[in-house]
């Protein structure tokens, strides 16, 4: 593709940002992240990825070369629709074990993969609502 004006493709300070809301299956953060990494080419353009129970978000940068980068966030789908599992009805009173399942292995994963941080807080939709200079 080429650059050009008005192009987000290839421009600097350009991130492709992907988002995943999944109703049903429980994701998997360790799981996803090991099978991300099974695709080096995926896992390399990856620059973070914020996982919750219900939600991923990977954010790509645009200098990648547009293919790539398209190809990585189909590859990421494909690995959050086969390393989730089913949901099972929650009873509060065993939500703090189903949290230390799900929060399992977090400790390994490298930094780009952002598991209850302040990053993985930030709603981008009310970005009012996460302020660390809050007056």
């Amino acid at each position: 593709m080429s650059k050009g004006p008005g192009r987000l493709s290839g421009a600097e300070g350009v991130l492709w940002h992907a988002e995943w809301i999944v109703l049903g299956p429980e994701i998997r953060p360790v799981r996803l992240w090991q099978r991300l990494m099974e695709q080096p080419e995926v896992e390399s353009l990856i620059v973070h990825i914020i996982v919750s129970t219900s939600h991923v978000s990977a954010t790509f940068s645009a200098l990648d070369d547009v293919e790539a980068v398209a190809d990585a966030i189909g590859h990421t789908f494909d690995a959050i629709l086969t390393t989730s599992d089913p949901v099972r009805t929650v009873d509060f009173d065993d939500f703090d074990e189903l949290q230390s399942k799900w929060r399992r292995g977090i400790e390994t994963l490298p930094s780009r993969v952002q598991i209850d941080t302040a990053l993985a807080l930030m709603d981008p939709y009310n970005p009012d609502a996460f302020a660390i200079f809050g007056a």
